[in-house]
């Protein structure tokens, strides 16, 4: 009896030892990174989706790619997160990729120097609260179109 819990004490310890080397290796995975002018954030690792995170660039007419890569993996960027472009008044002109499905809170708060159109259509789902709030630039046109 004694012999068995001792292989029973051995058996868990090594359990929780390879438990404690796996664990750091899952934390570890990269859920950011970046390109270009923009930091992307995983979204789904399963469909393979993305979301612009946050914009580093000097500003002016700025495009959104439909796909980006890790140097790994190819994702499709989905999503504008909460205050990417908040109050960034060097950003004059945004091109948004067919892809993007959501536009989060306060994305392009303030950004008074945009101007031109600004088309957002289907498949957009989600438009977050002041996502355009403060972009009172009257040679800006948002258009909506193929929304259901």
């Amino acid at each position: 009896m004694k012999k068995k819990l001792t292989h029973l004490r051995w058996l868990v310890t090594m359990l929780l030892l390879v438990k404690a080397m796996v664990m750091p290796l899952k934390a570890a995975a990269q859920t950011t990174f970046t390109s270009g002018d923009f930091t992307y954030e995983v979204l789904s690792a399963d469909d393979m989706t993305v979301g612009v995170k946050s914009y580093s660039g000097n500003g002016g007419n700025v495009a959104i790619p439909q796909t980006v890569s890790d140097g790994t993996n190819t994702y499709t960027v989905t999503k504008i997160m909460n205050d990417v472009f908040y109050e960034k008044s060097t950003l004059t002109g945004i091109i948004m990729p067919g892809t993007i499905i959501e536009i989060g809170e306060r994305a392009f708060y303030s950004c008074r120097n945009l101007t031109g159109d600004i088309t957002i259509n289907a498949p957009i789902q989600k438009i977050g609260n002041g996502a355009f709030n403060l972009c009172d630039n009257e040679q800006l046109t948002l258009k909506f179109t193929n929304l259901k």
